[in-house]
């Protein structure tokens, strides 16, 4: 379900850039949407590990692999400027529109599942 959802995402990030704002879509602009899409399906799936296993260190986990996602993206972009420095401005803001986006998604993806936990907390202690 969830690769569904990063999918859904990208591809309306994708529609978006390319008819609403078509000078900040390019030829590289798929591997923004891939790498966002893996890096946030490697956060889910050990998010979903730690859920298993000790669900007190969900949130410390979800805050570093946040960190990481962040410093990837930096990298990113960085590795990107040094090789296409024409389109670095089209790039970057492409990339952080990206990042608030899949971050908004995550975040949101987190708090769906804390509402869960209470709700069923709440329900055994009744």
């Amino acid at each position: 379900m969830l690769c569904l959802v990063y999918l859904v995402v990208a591809l309306c990030s994708g529609l978006f850039f390319y008819y609403i704002l078509p000078q900040q879509y390019y030829a590289i602009f798929p591997g923004i949407s891939l790498f966002f899409g893996i890096s946030g399906l490697l956060l889910n799936w050990r998010l979903s590990r730690v859920r298993m296993t000790d669900p007190d260190r969900l949130f410390n986990v979800f805050m570093v692999g946040r960190m990481w996602k962040f410093v990837a993206t930096l990298a990113f972009l960085f590795l990107y400027v040094i090789f296409d420095k024409e389109n670095k401005v089209v790039f970057g803001i492409s990339l952080m529109l990206n990042y608030i986006l899949y971050s908004a998604l995550e975040i949101y993806i987190l708090y769906l599942y804390h509402k869960r936990i209470h709700r069923h907390a709440n329900k055994n202690k009744k």
